[in-house]
């Protein structure tokens, strides 16, 4: 029998995740499948410090649940005075360790949760062009952003991108002499997906939070 789904706001990229979303994250984690054994590494990428986890070793020595379990609990305490807890963090430190399976199962479920406020506009206002028009009206500010070429990687690895399309992005980014014309090159690629599928500027916004780019992905949600 199928787990039920968690409640959008755990997966939700905007909530900071607390100690009180333990229980939940683990059974997020359980439904797609991690390995524990792996814990060590995903608690260094969530910044949890090398000291802290030797501690906890040393408290549950051989017990990697409880390893595993105490490791969490410290991220999402932020025991370390490690940055917000979030699901985009967890998938990234995923990604890192080469839980990609776990990751796009994640990554999955929570895109399958989004939902988008249309109720102040229009009602022949469809998504897809309201989302072109949140993206076009901070494009200026958007064309300073952090890290372009990581973003347009993790673009692919989310799975907005195909694989043709992130060749041709990195190729026209590669081939500009500024930043500023590097991101717009890939602010145009952005806007062609968004045309097809509105949720796909949501994703944008959180891949812009973790590689920098906070201020930018609040201008977009």
């Amino acid at each position: 029998m199928d787990s039920p789904p968690l409640a959008a706001s755990i997966l939700s990229a905007q909530n900071t995740l607390r100690i009180a979303d333990l229980r939940e994250v683990i059974t997020l984690l359980d439904r797609h499948n991690y390995s524990r054994a792996s814990y060590e590494q995903l608690a260094l990428h969530l910044e949890v410090s090398y000291n802290r986890l030797e501690m906890i070793r040393k408290s549950n020595p051989g017990d990697v649940q409880a390893c595993f379990t105490a490791c969490l609990a410290s991220w999402l305490r932020k025991a370390d005075s490690m940055e917000d807890p979030t699901i985009d963090k967890l998938i990234a430190a995923l990604r890192v360790i080469g839980q990609n399976a776990v990751a796009d199962g994640i990554a999955k479920e929570r895109q399958n949760t989004c939902t988008y406020d249309r109720t102040s506009y229009p009602e022949d206002t469809t998504n897809e062009k309201h989302a072109n028009n949140i993206l076009d009206s901070h494009v200026k500010q958007l064309q300073s952003l952090n890290r372009p070429c990581d973003i347009a990687r993790l673009l692919l690895a989310e799975g907005i991108f195909n694989e043709n399309e992130h060749k041709d992005v990195v190729k026209k980014m590669l081939g500009r002499s500024t930043k500023l014309k590097c991101c717009h090159s890939l602010l145009l690629d952005v806007e062609l997906v968004i045309q097809k599928d509105y949720k796909k500027l949501m994703m944008f916004a959180r891949l812009c939070e973790i590689t920098g780019n906070k201020r930018k992905k609040k201008l977009l949600v």
